[in-house]
C-alpha cells in the first residue's frame, strides 16, 4: 500500500511567534488548546488552522492572516485565478485588489491615493494618518 505524502505549506507562524517572544505552550493556551501539539502542526505546515483559530492567531500576533499564512494564502489566490481562467476570465473582484505591493492588507488611506483625482484634502488626510502611525510606532518601540 502506497502512503500519500502530506502536503506541507510553509508559513510564518513559528517565526512570528518567536519574534513576539512567545512560547508554543503560551500561544496554545491563548488559543484554548490543552497542549502545544496542534500549534506545532500549524507551524510546521502539516495543518492549516480553521478560520476561528487563524483569526485568534492574527489577534495574538497582531498581523494580517495573509501575511501569517503566506504560502497557503498564495495557494488560495492561485486557485481563484485558475477558476477565473476556466470561467473565461469573468470575475467579481481580483484577489490582488485587496493587498498592497508588499503583500499586506491595503488600508483605506492608500485607497484615497489610488482614487482619481488625488486632491490636496486627500493628501493631507493621508499625511496626517502616516505621521500618526510613525509616531505611535516610535512610541511602542521606545524611540520617543
Amino acid at each position: 500500500m502506497i502512503r500519500k505524502r502530506k502536503q506541507v505549506l510553509k508559513n510564518q507562524l513559528a517565526t512570528i511567534r518567536e519574534q513576539r517572544g512567545l512560547g508554543q505552550k503560551q500561544v496554545a493556551t491563548l488559543l484554548g488548546h490543552g497542549s502545544p501539539q496542534q500549534l506545532s502542526r500549524y507551524e510546521n505546515g502539516t495543518r492549516v488552522p480553521n478560520l476561528r483559530t487563524a483569526l485568534k492567531l492574527a489577534q495574538i500576533y497582531n498581523i494580517p492572516i495573509g501575511k501569517m499564512l503566506d504560502e497557503y494564502y498564495e495557494a488560495c489566490i492561485r486557485e481563484i485565478r485558475k477558476e477565473e481562467k476556466k470561467a473565461g476570465g469573468a470575475t467579481i473582484g481580483h484577489p490582488s485588489e485587496s493587498i498592497d505591493s508588499l503583500g499586506g492588507e491595503r488600508c483605506a488611506f492608500a485607497d484615497l491615493l489610488l482614487g482619481e483625482p488625488v486632491d490636496d484634502a486627500a493628501i493631507r488626510i493621508v499625511r496626517t494618518h502616516a505621521t500618526d502611525l510613525i509616531r505611535k510606532t516610535a512610541e511602542k518601540l521606545g524611540h520617543i
